[in-house]
């Protein structure tokens, strides 16, 4: 699982708070670009319409593209430091321009936002192993209970 994938999952893109905060349209997405480690480095992060979120970073001084903070085993300082960097932009951008969903599917999120409108009731995630699966206490149904 890439840096992206971890941060942005289970989140839902605004548009609007993606302008607000710098990004630009550029054809069928948005992207954001921010000089790091005192100007070395240029980070291009990318938002496509359905959040799904990609970012590149160039070393300004070789002019060529950096991807040795992606490397997990032996990493160097400079890697680290780069890695940081971009953990702290992609973090600052999820905490401004992403809303938190409790389901991967737009169709699960529906569900549940009905059931909490009409009884009040929010999911709960009871299993480490199983992240994704919920249960709904106060429909129960026989000895059972609804599981999303």
């Amino acid at each position: 699982m890439t840096i992206e994938e971890e941060l942005f999952q289970n989140t839902k893109v605004d548009i609007v708070k993606l302008l607000n905060y710098g990004f630009r349209k550029e054809n069928d997405r948005y992207q954001y670009i921010k000089k790091i480690l005192t100007n070395s480095f240029a980070v291009t992060i990318k938002v496509d319409f359905k959040g799904n979120v990609k970012s590149q970073v160039y070393d300004l001084v070789g002019e060529d593209e950096y991807t040795s903070f992606r490397i997990t085993n032996n990493m160097g300082s400079l890697a680290a430091q780069v890695k940081e960097e971009l953990a702290n932009l992609l973090i600052d951008i999820r905490k401004n321009c992403f809303t938190k969903v409790d389901f991967k599917s737009e169709q699960a999120n529906r569900i549940a936002l009905a059931i909490k409108d009409r009884f009040g009731d929010n999911p709960e995630f009871l299993w480490q192993k199983l992240p994704g699966y919920a249960v709904l206490e106060t429909l129960l149904i026989g000895n059972g209970m609804p599981l999303l």
